[in-house]
C-alpha cells in the first residue's frame, strides 16, 4: 500500500460525489471478469465495490452478493442506485477490520483495490474467507516493465480511446479527471514479473492474464479440504 488509508477514503468520497449523477456502465474488463465467475458460486464477496456496478451485474446473474467498500460516499451512491430486490448487501468499512465469517463465500472478487493494500496480508484474508474449492478473482492495475510493455502501451492508448468512443464518453469532466489524477499521485502498481512472483508465493496454480489496458487478472481456486 502506497497511500495512507485515510487519503484513499477521502479521495473516493470526493470521486463518488463528483460522479453521483453520471450514467452507470460496466468497466472495460468487467464482462471478462463476469465470465470468470461460475454461476455455481452462490455467495460472492466483492472487496472494493465502489458504486456497485459490478456487484449488481453479479446479482442480475443470480449471485448473492456482499459489496464492501471503504468509502461511505461510494456506498451511499451504490445504495441509491440499487433497488431493494437487487440481491446486494452493501457494507462500508476497512476490509481488514470488518467482521466477515471465515470460509463463508464461494467467490471473493477484488477489482482495482489490491494496490491499496498489503498484498500478502490482503491475500491471506481473502483466501480465509473462501470455502475450500472456492474461487478468488483479483483484477488490478499493472505498471509497465521494460521496452516491450512500453510498446504495448502505445496500442493501449489507442484501445482506450476506441473504448471511450464506443461508450459515447470521449473524456471525463475536468473535475473528475483532476480527482483521479490527485488520487493517483504516490500510488505504486505491480509490474507483471511482480504479479507472477506474488502468485508463485501466495497462489500457486493461479491463472494470470495480462490485459492490454494496464490491467491484469489473477484467477485462483482454493484447494479442497483434505
Amino acid at each position: 500500500m502506497s497511500v495512507p488509508l485515510d487519503k484513499v477514503r477521502e479521495d473516493f468520497d470526493c470521486i463518488a460525489r463528483l460522479t453521483d449523477g453520471d450514467a452507470e456502465h460496466l468497466a472495460v474488463y468487467d464482462r471478462f471478469l463476469l465470465c470468470q465467475i461460475p454461476r455455481s458460486c452462490h455467495k460472492v464477496l466483492e472487496v472494493g465495490s465502489g458504486t456497485g456496478a459490478f456487484s449488481r451485474a453479479l446479482a442480475v446473474r443470480g449471485h448473492c452478493v456482499t459489496a464492501l467498500d471503504l468509502s461511505p460516499e461510494m456506498v451511499r451512491v451504490a445504495r441509491a442506485r440499487s433497488a431493494p430486490a437487487d440481491g446486494v448487501t452493501y457494507v462500508c468499512g476497512d476490509f481488514f477490520a470488518v467482521a466477515l465469517d471465515a470460509q463463508a463465500y464461494d467467490c471473493v472478487v477484488s477489482i482495482a483495490t489490491l494496490h491499496h493494500m498489503d498484498v500478502g496480508r490482503a491475500f491471506a484474508r481473502m483466501a480465509g474467507l473462501i470455502r475450500p474449492g472456492g474461487l478468488l478473482v483479483v483484477h488490478d492495475i499493472r505498471a509497465d516493465a521494460g521496452a516491450w510493455d512500453r510498446l504495448r502501451s502505445v496500442a493501449a492508448v489507442a484501445a482506450r480511446a476506441w473504448t471511450r468512443v464506443c461508450a459515447g464518453r470521449l473524456r471525463e469532466r475536468a473535475a473528475v479527471r483532476a480527482a483521479w489524477r490527485d488520487h493517483g499521485q504516490g500510488e505504486r502498481y505491480l509490474a507483471m514479473p511482480e504479479v507472477e512472483a506474488w502468485c508463485r508465493e501466495h497462489a500457486p496454480g493461479a491463472r494470470v492474464v495480462r490485459h492490454l489496458q494496464w490491467r491484469y487478472t489473477v484467477v485462483w481456486r482454493k484447494p479442497d479440504a483434505a
